[in-house]
């Protein structure tokens, strides 16, 4: 829409949030990302896990990192990916691991959530998949 003001000619343009929706990301920075498993301080002997979360509404991608020990104490950075979905299936060594998830968009993104795991050096591998 043009203006006749008293100063000259000038622009307005007007921004209709309705028609604009899908231009602005939803802040999802107050969200949290509930891991659904393996759960917090599980021991298993199973080598191949199955990394599963909910779902954040509005998140475009989810960040997945695993550590071992611990986030605090790294020894090693197992994994470090972006995913589109919310599922992710590694295959860890005995020992002790954390793993977290973060929610995003490309504006915002959550904290992440962390959970621990244990992984038994039992010699009994009759039940690996």
């Amino acid at each position: 829409m043009i203006l006749k003001t008293k100063t000259g000619w000038g622009l307005l343009f007007l921004v209709l949030m309705t028609g604009c929706e899908d231009v602005f990301e939803k802040n999802i920075s107050s969200e949290q990302v509930i891991l659904l498993t393996p759960p917090d301080s599980l021991v298993s002997t199973i080598v191949l896990q199955n990394f599963w979360w909910k779902e954040v509404p509005d998140a475009d991608f989810y960040k997945l990192q695993i550590a071992s020990p611990s986030f605090i104490h790294i020894r090693q950075l197992i994994a470090d990916t972006t995913l589109y979905g919310n599922k992710f299936n590694c295959s860890l060594l005995p020992g002790t691991y954390e793993w977290r998830v973060k929610a995003a968009n490309f504006g915002y993104e959550t904290p992440f959530t962390i959970n621990r795991l244990i992984i038994d050096s039992t010699s009994d591998i009759s039940h690996q998949p």
